[in-house]
Parts: C-alpha cells; structure tokens; sequence
C-alpha cells in the first residue's frame, strides 16, 4: 500500500476523519445491534439475517460478474459481527467449479488473518466442510495446510501472472449508494483491494440495509477503497453507473 506524508494541517484533518469514521462505525453498529437484537427469541435473529443473506446472495449470483468469475475471493461470515452470511455464494462456486470433465473451472479463496502485519490472505478451499477451521476471534478460516496432500494450500497471490483474480466479495461495517466502504478500522481489505491481483477485481460489498448511509457520510481517506458494487436486500448499487 502507498505511504502519505503528513503536515500538521493534514495531521488534523485525518484526526477528523477518524473520529467521523469512530462515530459512523459506533452508529451502525447499534442499528445493526437494533436489527438483529439479542432480547429477540434467538432463532428469530438468525432466521431474519439467514433470510436477509438469502436474497442479497440470490442478487449477486444473478451478476455477470459472478457468473463470470473464474477466481474469486470470498469472506466468511461472522454471526456476532452481523456480517451478511455469504456461505451459499462459496457453496454455488464450488459447485459449478467441476465439469463432466473433471477441470476445475472456478478456484475459490477465503481470507486468513495476518493480524500482526495487519495482512489478509486468501487461501483456496475445495469444500467449505473441510477446508475450514475456527480461528482468529471464533471466525472461521482455512487450514494453513491442504488435508488432502499436507501441502501449504495455493494462495491467491501466487496466482500466474496471467492469471486475473476476477472477483472480490469484501465484507464492510457500512456503505453508500455510491459503492464507498467503512470498514471495522484494521485495514485488511483496502490494503489487499489496492494492491496486486486485488487492485484489478470486480470488488462488491454486501450488505444488510441497516449498514447502507447517505451518500456524504462516509469519509474517505487516500487508502481507501470505492467498490464497483454494493448488494443490499433493496438494492445493487453500481459505481459510476445507474442504481437498480
């Protein structure tokens, strides 16, 4: 990721912007909180945000993009962060990955975090049964090594360099309309999305519509990241193209 100098005047201009970025965070974070409330009956919550990730999901897998993808990366969802629940997306890609044929037409990546070097990583997974382990802070995430051949997995930065990474699924606290993203505040993704095979991919965020904004609420500094898309319950907002 680029570096950026600062003088005192930029020193307090970005303390703004944290501090607009700590509040903005904090505010959907309780509507979040609000919508998926603990004093509601659990198995109401889960259902409503099983739902809710259910139409979001059955809108991106009707986008070229998707359709189109041949290697995508992937997040998995976190219950207590709700995060749209992108499970069936990963499932959907794996499934049609295989032809008659026995090639593997979509490679699949799922993030591992880095979080000393504040890095995120996207190893591949075959099957979202056993690829997977509970990790940094109860997420889950790929074994470092591949069960089947005991073998480091393939990491989507060792990608050919003819290869393209077609497609980034990134999580986000918020949104807009006009596809900016507000993070949790570590960084992982805009360094990946900027940077390598992560700069040239469809980007799209998925989101509840209580992590949607106004469209000037979202601050944006010179790391960070505008997605080409954003996918809510109500909504596919497009960057630099009409809203449907």
């Amino acid at each position: 990721m680029a570096t950026f100098s600062m003088d005192g005047d930029d020193l307090c201009s970005r303390e703004r912007q944290k501090e607009k970025k700590q509040t903005l965070r904090a505010r959907v974070r309780a509507k979040l909180k609000a919508t998926f409330s603990s004093s509601r009956e659990e198995d109401e919550t889960t259902k409503k945000r099983r739902d809710d990730s259910k139409v979001i999901c059955e809108k991106v897998l009707e986008l070229d993009a998707f359709k189109n993808a041949r290697t995508m990366c992937v997040y998995i969802a976190h219950p207590k962060l709700h995060e749209v629940d992108c499970s069936v997306l990963i499932r959907e890609a794996l499934d049609s990955s295989s032809s008659e044929f026995g090639e593997e037409r979509v490679k699949v990546y799922v993030p591992i975090v880095d979080d000393k070097n504040s890095n995120v990583r996207f190893l591949r997974v075959r099957d979202i049964e056993k690829d997977l382990e509970k990790r940094t802070m109860g997420i889950m995430e790929p074994t470092e090594l591949d069960w089947r051949t005991n073998e480091p997995r393939e990491d989507v930065a060792d990608l050919k360099e003819n290869e393209k990474l077609d497609l980034v699924i990134a999580p986000g606290l918020a949104f807009d309309e006009t596809c900016k993203r507000l993070g949790r505040g570590g960084g992982y993704y805009d360094k990946f999305l900027s940077e390598g095979k992560g700069r040239e991919a469809v980007k799209i965020g998925l989101a509840f519509d209580a992590q949607i904004v106004d469209a000037d609420e979202i601050p944006l500094d010179p790391w960070d990241v505008v997605l080409d898309l954003v996918v809510s319950k109500s909504h596919v907002y497009r960057k630099k193209e009409q809203n449907t």
